[in-house]
């Protein structure tokens, strides 16, 4: 009921690693009738729990529990545990890391020995894996040329492996671009794909250390989880998002409540507007509000690596629902010709159409009302439902 389910969500004072060390002790209980599926979980859990351990600072403890899931997913032959445990570290591997280089590594080698043993013939693909898997073969792909500095296993991949996500093909490509060094390899790549895949990104591949666009969509409509989800993005906002990052808040079912902006220019303005966002509000619209943050960020300047944070219980009740209404003088974001989203006051709805005036270079637009992205309208505390 929902006041057990508010009590799950009280977070103050829990702590991460004991609730992960809970979970793990929980899979084992249900892994004692050795079932592969069942150990499986334990391995999963025991990542998890090592994430957060590392997290801590107790890196003894977490290096020991990825050895255990290692050996866990060995066994069960589980390849695509393997590749999600190297996938999930290897971003994290930093100069000595050895012991973790040593643990992504035999379980790339791991699972690769296991497809191998499978009998993978070219031509046969769908016939060694069953579609849902291919995005898991293209990650192993890529893990190996990089940890073995061979591009040829991504190329094997691009040209064999069906049905890959634009974001897997990006992955292969600026994956062989590294490796190759080279300005003409880069610029092969870029025809080739380029000329078949809609929406490739050419040019220098991004890196970890590009700064990001980090767009979060909320769900402030139901008391219990407002409190948690505002606090994840505060934390989220103050130890993984740098200065020159941009950073957005966007309201389930109901808008912007601020549009992305650069988190140096203003760190303290910009952790006060998150925490004056704890109102409960907007409505269960989740996949509109989803299409919403989607567009802006594919219009987003290609300088800044896109990433969307969605805290909801994915509940959507669009068709329960009012349309957004748009009226004279409302704030909106609104695409402009051939460029990003900017914001823009209404200044008259017709139909299906709106006549905006952006507020930098003072020009107007009439665009389909649809387009159109509202800002959330400013409300008091004492107006709106405070968690409190």
């Amino acid at each position: 009921d929902k006041s057990a389910a508010a009590n799950l969500c009280k977070v103050d004072g829990l702590d991460p690693v004991r609730l992960l060390e809970d979970a793990v002790s929980n899979a084992r209980e249900l892994a004692t009738d050795g079932q592969p599926a069942s150990l499986d979980t334990v391995g999963q859990r025991l990542l998890g729990l090592s994430l957060a351990q590392l997290h801590k600072g107790d890196r003894a403890a977490a290096v020991s529990n990825l050895r255990e899931a290692l050996r866990i997913h060995k066994e069960t032959g589980a390849w695509t545990s393997l590749v999600r445990l190297a996938t999930t570290l290897q971003p994290r591997l930093r100069d000595g890391d050895d012991d973790l280089l040593e643990i992504v590594s035999s379980a790339v080698d791991a699972a690769a020995g296991i497809l191998s043993s499978r009998g993978s013939e070219v031509g046969k693909m769908d016939e060694l894996l069953p579609p849902h898997r291919f995005a898991d073969l293209g990650r192993l792909c890529k893990l190996m040329s990089k940890l073995r500095g061979d591009p040829g296993y991504a190329l094997w991949a691009l040209d064999h492996i069906p049905n890959l996500s634009l974001a897997d093909v990006q992955a292969l490509g600026d994956q062989v671009k590294r490796i190759a060094g080279d300005d003409e390899e880069a610029s092969r790549i870029d025809r080739v794909l380029g000329n078949c895949v809609v929406g490739w990104r050419g040019g220098r591949p991004r890196e970890a250390s590009d700064p990001k666009v980090i767009v979060f969509l909320i769900d402030r409509t139901w008391t219990p989880i407002l409190g948690a989800c505002i606090e994840a993005m505060r934390l989220v906002c103050t130890e993984h998002i740098g200065k020159d990052d941009h950073v957005g808040l966007y309201s389930l079912g109901e808008g912007w409540v601020f549009a992305p902006q650069r988190k140096g220019d203003d760190e303290a303005g910009l952790n006060d507007r998150i925490s004056a966002a704890q109102i409960t509000s907007g409505e269960c619209v989740l996949y509109r509000s989803m299409e919403h943050t989607i567009s802006l960020l594919q219009r987003y300047d290609p300088h800044y690596a896109p990433w969307l944070v969605v805290l909801s219980d994915l509940v959507d009740m669009e068709e329960q629902s009012d349309p957004l209404a748009l009226g004279e003088g409302a704030r909106v974001l609104a695409p402009q010709q051939g460029g990003s989203f900017a914001e823009a006051t209404v200044r008259s709805v017709t139909g299906g159409s709106a006549t905006v005036a952006f507020v930098a270079g003072n020009s107007t637009e009439t665009l389909p009302a649809a387009a159109l992205q509202p800002f959330v309208r400013p409300v008091s505390v004492e107006a709106g439902l405070h968690p409190e």
